[in-house]
């Protein structure tokens, strides 16, 4: 869905949980490294918020597939979620980065 930064993910064991989306855009799948510096974030601090506290507690995050026009992206939907480690949150959470390390 355009605009959310959370989803939730329903594991096939029944436990729920919700993660925070990050654009494939990129990441590199050579390197395994995600890296986005993003100041528009800033306009929204409860999200930005929300965001952060996510992504520390899960260690996780949802891939989303978009159609990019400019800086402009169009959700098309999630394609992965994966297992994250050596998270980075710089500028408050906007600059950010991370490496996965496996599928979940």
């Amino acid at each position: 869905m355009q605009g959310v930064w959370l989803v939730d993910v329903i594991w096939d064991d029944g436990r729920k949980a919700t993660l925070p989306t990050a654009h494939r855009r990129f990441f590199d799948s050579a390197t395994k490294r995600y890296q986005h510096n993003n100041a528009g974030m800033l306009k929204y601090p409860g999200k930005l918020k929300a965001w952060k506290e996510a992504i520390v507690k899960h260690g996780a995050v949802v891939m989303t597939d978009d159609d990019w026009t400019g800086r402009t992206p169009k959700q098309n939907g999630y394609s992965d979620v994966f297992a994250i480690t050596d998270l980075r949150l710089d500028d408050d959470g906007s600059d950010h980065s991370f490496t996965v390390t496996r599928w979940l």
